[in-house]
């Protein structure tokens, strides 16, 4: 099994690397004022993006490799393998900025539709994104004014202004993208690679209510793969479990139909495989300690006083 580090939370990350904590669900960071450390395999539980200072070797992606450029932006989304492709056992100084932020910051917004509107989070997409100095300027700007947020107002900072400047940021990339979208989407060909794109169109294609609720099965099918074999192979080359990964993104579309509009609970647990409403509601009590009927409730009310605090438009 590779030596890959499990990054669950944003607290994790600061602590790993030496770095102030403002927020629980969000951070930015110059990455010159880190800890040197040795590289390892890592697996975060959160979203990425790193604006790089120097260019470097290709890193590993999923069952692949991520060439990136001095200036470019590299884009990682929760439970993406990322790591060295070879081992070391110096240490090094990473170079650059990174926007990190948790899902959970942001349902309810444009931003917690981010992996239908933003492609370049995909296994898919394989090379960093090459801003060009205005857009490189654009991004830089963005982040220092949320860096100033955090500083400011810590675990209080507004989510709705948040969000607004974090989906500028990520239009800059999406234009990026497009302009570079030739050396992108490539068809899925790892194990990794090929369990993302079916899970994305699990939930996003309609697939849940026909086929029920997710399954390591399903995931081994996709692969072409038998059951035991996909989830030994899952685990030894992620060091976690497929039925983790199965339950994170889950409840990352459960939360994001909750908070996204008054549909009711029958419609949601169909649309993300359950036979009956009770049994989502079970399944998501369990996992947040809310029933959803809370959740939505809890969620409406903090965006509504946050947007009213901004002044600002709920997406």
């Amino acid at each position: 099994m590779p030596n890959v580090i499990m990054v669950k939370t944003i607290e994790d990350f600061t602590n790993i690397w030496n770095l102030p904590l403002y927020h629980p669900l969000i951070g930015v960071y110059d990455m010159r004022n880190a800890q040197s450390r040795v590289p390892h395999n890592h697996m975060y539980s959160f979203n990425m993006l790193l604006l790089r200072s120097s260019s470097g070797h290709p890193f590993l992606y999923g069952d692949e490799s991520y060439s990136y450029r001095n200036g470019s932006v590299i884009a990682i989304c929760p439970y993406q393998l990322a790591g060295p492709l070879r081992g070391y056992t110096d240490e090094y100084k990473p170079s650059g900025r990174v926007l990190i932020w948790s899902n959970d910051m942001f349902h309810g917004t444009r931003v917690s539709q981010m992996y239908s509107d933003y492609h370049f989070f995909s296994y898919r997409s394989n090379t960093s994104l090459d801003v060009n100095d205005a857009e490189r300027s654009m991004i830089l700007t963005n982040m220092d004014r949320l860096d100033a947020m955090l500083k400011e107002h810590g675990p209080d900072v507004n989510i709705i202004e948040s969000a607004q400047i974090l989906s500028e940021i990520l239009d800059v990339c999406m234009k990026t993208f497009k302009r570079q979208i030739d050396t992108f989407c490539r068809e899925p060909s790892g194990l990794l690679s090929m369990t993302e794109y079916f899970l994305l169109k699990y939930f996003k294609g309609g697939l849940a209510a026909k086929l029920g609720l997710l399954r390591v099965s399903h995931l081994a099918r996709a692969c072409g793969l038998d059951e035991s074999y996909y989830g030994t192979r899952f685990h030894q080359l992620t060091g976690v479990y497929a039925k983790e990964y199965i339950q994170f993104w889950m409840m990352n579309a459960a939360k994001i139909r909750l908070a996204s509009g008054w549909a009711d609970l029958e419609a949601i647990a169909k649309a993300l495989g359950f036979t009956h409403p009770n049994h989502f509601s079970t399944f998501f009590k369990s996992m947040t300690g809310m029933t959803p009927s809370e959740y939505r409730m809890n969620r409406f009310r903090k965006l509504r006083l946050h947007r009213t605090e901004a002044g600002l438009e709920l997406y």
